[in-house]
């Protein structure tokens, strides 16, 4: 019985830190795919800066953190604030996306750090 237990426990931690080592999955496959989609069409349409850092808003809501890359390259600012005033930041830590918060801060640079760091006014 005790070799039993030990197998299960370590079948259990290597389960455990494979999911830990693997990269964080989007939250809805569906999701995040029609919002690709939109962003296709959306560029289709040569979006004026409003309209991509409306995308990055609704990245953040979604959780769709595979889009940012995409969105940042197209001219989406990390300091843009939507009508209520909160940065896709404020907008992804409000919903749980961890993931999103992480890339949000990892990619800022130090300028932009200290400027979503500042109290809203």
């Amino acid at each position: 019985m005790r070799r039993f237990a030990w197998a299960v426990l370590i079948a259990a931690l290597a389960a455990s830190h494979a999911r830990a080592q693997a990269p964080p999955a989007e939250p809805s496959e569906r999701v995040c795919s029609d919002f690709r989609a939109e962003i296709d069409r959306a560029f289709a349409a040569a979006p004026e800066s409003l309209q991509i850092n409306n995308l990055l808003f609704e990245a953040a809501r979604n959780g769709c953190f595979r889009s940012l890359d995409r969105l940042f390259k197209a001219g989406a600012s990390r300091l843009a604030r939507d009508r209520e005033g909160d940065t896709a930041l404020a907008i992804a830590a409000r919903a749980g996306r961890k993931a999103l918060v992480d890339i949000l801060i990892s990619g800022a640079s130090a300028e932009e750090r200290r400027q979503l760091d500042a109290p809203d006014g």
